[in-house]
């Protein structure tokens, strides 16, 4: 990564900056958590729910997916300053409630450094601190994560991670979604709603890991896919590098879409057909309560009128 980052990423000093106090911060969170584990043995003896996963490419609808589902009390999710920052200062642990965790003051104000820089970004994909969001931060702490080269032109570090067995980093994240747990005091028996479109790619180390999670695969058109794909890449590239090709990001994430297929093709002759499940973004778009209901009979969960009216209120608040 540190060659990519010095050799082909073409980063500005804010770029240089940001990915020096990206490093430093998955180093020292490393630390924390491994005096974590060290002190407090029964983290990882706690037995989670398997998660619901949901699996598919980047611009596919798996943000409103996770969202949804995770609005239901019988579920657990991450919010962004957990999935961003998931291990706290061992000297400062937060009390059992989100109002005094640090945390969240530290992510609020990277998202307003990013949004005073780059506006657009928050169009692509709404957000905050207090949003249920994707697990990446907690792929990052493992240097694992399509969050390095979604934001920065690193291609041999890409390839790198292709080739490489990413099961260390998923067991990490598995003990990562433990202390969570630990840290709330909250309910092991719900499962979390976990979703980012690396999991297409390393959807091998995924199912090892997580052998008993239910997976909810959504398809969406290519030629759509990819376009979207680019652009929320080249819209995080030109907050840190003033060097940014469009014609080569088209042609990465076009190599990077059919990568993820073909890895998601492949594996999934090898996982219980049970575990699986198929939805197209179209049909989700159309009619977003009828395909929460499918989802909820392929898990064999009650959709409860609670969890529906939580829903609604999300959807609510989100085209609002």
């Amino acid at each position: 990564l540190l060659p990519a980052l010095r050799e082909e990423a073409r980063l500005t000093d804010f770029g240089r900056l940001v990915a020096h106090g990206s490093l430093l911060k998955v180093m020292k969170e490393r630390l924390w958590f491994e005096a974590f584990m060290a002190e407090h043995p029964e983290i990882d003896r706690i037995e989670l729910a398997p998660p619901i996963v949901v699996v598919a490419s980047m611009r596919s609808g798996t943000t409103r997916m996770q969202r949804l589902l995770a609005a239901d009390p019988a579920h657990s999710a991450l919010r962004l300053y957990e999935a961003q920052c998931p291990v706290p200062n061992p000297r400062r642990l937060p009390a059992r409630s989100r109002r005094s965790d640090r945390r969240i003051q530290h992510v609020g104000r990277a998202l307003r450094l990013i949004h005073s820089i780059n506006p657009t970004l928050f169009d692509i994909h709404p957000t905050g601190p207090l949003e249920v969001d994707e697990e990446l931060g907690l792929l990052d702490h493992s240097l694992s994560s399509a969050m390095i080269e979604t934001q920065r032109r690193v291609p041999s570090f890409a390839r790198y991670c292709e080739r490489t067995d990413q099961t260390p980093a998923y067991r990490r994240l598995h003990q990562l979604l433990k202390l969570r747990v630990w840290l709330e005091g909250s309910d092991p028996s719900l499962p979390f709603i976990l979703k980012t479109p690396q999991h297409m790619q390393d959807i091998g180390a995924l199912h090892a890991t997580l052998p008993q999670s239910p997976l909810i695969f959504l398809h969406r058109d290519p030629v759509a896919l990819v376009a979207s794909a680019a652009s929320l890449a080249w819209n995080q590239m030109v907050t840190q590098s003033d060097h940014v090709d469009a014609r080569w990001i088209g042609r990465e994430w076009l190599y990077k879409t059919r990568h993820r297929i073909e890895r998601v093709r492949a594996a999934r002759a090898d996982i219980p057909a049970a575990l699986q499940f198929d939805m197209a973004f179209a049909d989700m778009n159309a009619d977003w309560r009828g395909a929460v209901a499918r989802v909820y009979a392929f898990l064999d969960r009650e959709l409860t009128p609670d969890a529906l009216a939580a829903m609604e209120a999300y959807v609510d608040r989100a085209e609002s």
